[in-house]
């Protein structure tokens, strides 16, 4: 549903992506163009802003991908470690309690 790259350009707040390899909604050459732009963004100083691939994940694989399928468990995993992280990194600060 995202225009691309019209969306993209209008973020204003710190964005992780953890993106598919195939994927119908946003494939391969449009997610080419999220990563770039979001970059330049960052180079811009207005991210900070990540975009992370999973070349051989489906779409939906952070969520619904299948757990007793150890490349698509693994997968989740990565992509769920990144995500913290970036939290942790970007997001997460000290003064602020956790509910």
């Amino acid at each position: 549903m995202l225009k691309i790259p019209d969306d993209i350009h209008k973020i204003s707040r710190p964005l992780s992506i953890a993106q598919s390899g195939i994927d119908k909604p946003c494939p391969p050459p449009k997610a080419e163009i999220v990563q770039k732009t979001l970059e330049t963004k960052t180079e811009k100083g207005e991210g900070p802003h990540q975009f992370v691939s999973f070349p051989e994940a489906q779409h939906g694989f952070a969520l619904r991908g299948r757990l007793e399928d150890g490349e698509q468990a693994r997968r989740a995993r990565e992509a769920e470690e990144q995500a913290v992280e970036w939290f942790k990194r970007w997001l997460w600060r000290e003064d602020v309690p956790v509910h």
